[in-house]
């Protein structure tokens, strides 16, 4: 009978011990779980109430704690401690006070590793206190909730409105508003929101699209010919070319640009005569010319990429202001008769191609070259021609043309 009784106890032992090991890794399940769920709880960060510079600042730690403390009690989240938070802060040299954009609260939850930050701001109007807080989101930037309350009593009365706001934040605040409209529980991991749609590229404005104040430097390369035939004899040509600079102020509009100019002769002309026995024999001009010439082109915009190139057509009149001579630098125009001073002055006819090139936000590069023609003949041109004709010739014509070619630096309006 001794040993019935031992195998009994025996067998009552590992029973026992059988029973103390469920327990055990029951025990362990149960904490597993808990670090679980506390693990995949949110992180929120309660950041120090912000008060207006007139308030007595004492009230913001407890202000903080009471709106902390009511998200602790919920279960819902993981609250970061606010030593932690502050020092966390200072350590990134980060300043919380006078924050005024969710910009600064989303970086301060960045620096934080939180999921949300609550920020909340107090106020005081007469006799009124007012909270109001919220709730916002760090990965979208958005306001996952927002409440607020007022009361009236000292500042006592705070702490009682904080309270509210953070029973609201922690219970009400779980369901939020979801960007299709409806609720989601932002207490469970949410997953991440799509990335929005890429806005399709916009080109870069053209520069012959906007409108420009330009200003102009010019090379112009005038040329002056006349050519007279007579039976059996060689051809008379006198060629006489002058290299002319203007500088000028424009506006161009997409499809116009109008400028004034002054120029003046840049050097000594020189010209060439081969006569009628067939030699040929070298000049030089005797005069200086300055000028103001007024023109109006059209042109019509081809865009190639962020360049565009545009042909132009117009016209230029360009008016004799004065002739000097270049020896002595006087003035020679009196010399002339009236006919013959209005016969310094050119109307022309101009095509060209061009380019506008932009250089930045605002600024463009406008070079292009030109062929001008005279295309009203002068006094001095009939006059010309006449001699010619009256001296046997069979025929005389004049020709006068200049390649313009001109580099611009123009301001989009």
């Amino acid at each position: 009978m001794h040993e019935d009784l031992s195998c009994d106890t025996i067998i009552i032992s590992l029973q026992k011990e059988g029973t103390i090991v469920k327990r055990i890794i029951l025990s362990a399940t149960f904490v597993a779980l808990a670090l679980v769920a506390v693990w995949a709880q949110p992180k929120v960060a309660v950041l120090d109430a912000i008060i207006p510079d007139n308030m007595d600042p004492s009230v913001i730690v407890p202000v903080t704690e009471k709106i902390a403390e009511r998200l602790v009690v919920s279960g819902r989240f993981t609250v970061l401690d606010r030593m932690n938070i502050e020092s966390v802060l200072k350590e990134r040299e980060f300043q919380v006070s006078g924050m005024v954009t969710d910009k600064d609260v989303v970086t301060a939850g960045q620096y934080l590793g939180a999921d949300f930050v609550v920020v909340a701001r107090i106020q005081k109007v007469s006799d009124t206190y007012f909270i109001a807080a919220k709730m916002i989101a760090i990965k979208t930037g958005i306001i996952a909730n927002q409440t607020s309350a007022q009361g009236e009593g000292k500042l006592s009365a705070l702490i009682d409105l904080a309270e509210q706001v953070g029973e609201v934040l922690s219970g009400g605040a779980v369901l939020a508003q979801s960007a299709a409209g409806g609720q989601s529980d932002i207490s469970k991991p949410q997953p991440p929101p799509p990335p929005p749609p890429k806005p399709a590229p916009t080109p870069a404005p053209s520069a012959a699209k906007k409108n420009a104040v330009l200003l102009s430097f010019s090379y112009l390369g005038d040329s002056w010919i006349q050519t007279a035939k007579a039976s059996g004899y060689p051809n008379y040509v006198e060629n006489d070319s002058y290299p002319l600079f203007d500088i000028a102020l424009g506006y161009s509009i997409p499809y116009l640009t109008a400028d004034i100019a002054y120029g003046r002769t840049l050097s000594t002309g020189t010209g060439t005569t081969t006569d009628w026995t067939g030699s040929t024999n070298s000049t030089t001009a005797t005069f200086n010319e300055s000028f103001l010439a007024v023109s109006i082109f059209g042109k019509y915009p081809i865009n190639i990429g962020s360049i565009t190139v545009f042909p132009t057509l117009g016209f230029e009149g360009s008016f004799n202001l004065d002739l000097t001579d270049p020896s002595t630098g006087e003035s020679i125009k009196s010399q002339f008769s009236s006919e013959v001073q209005d016969s310094f002055n050119r109307y022309l006819v101009g095509a060209g191609v061009g380019l506008d090139i932009p250089l930045g936000a605002n600024l463009i590069l406008e070079p292009k070259v030109i062929y001008e023609y005279k295309f009203i003949q002068s006094q001095y041109d009939k006059d010309a021609n006449d001699f010619q004709t009256s001296n046997g010739a069979d025929s005389s014509s004049v020709y006068e043309g200049i390649i313009k070619a001109t580099v611009s630096v123009g301001y989009r309006l």
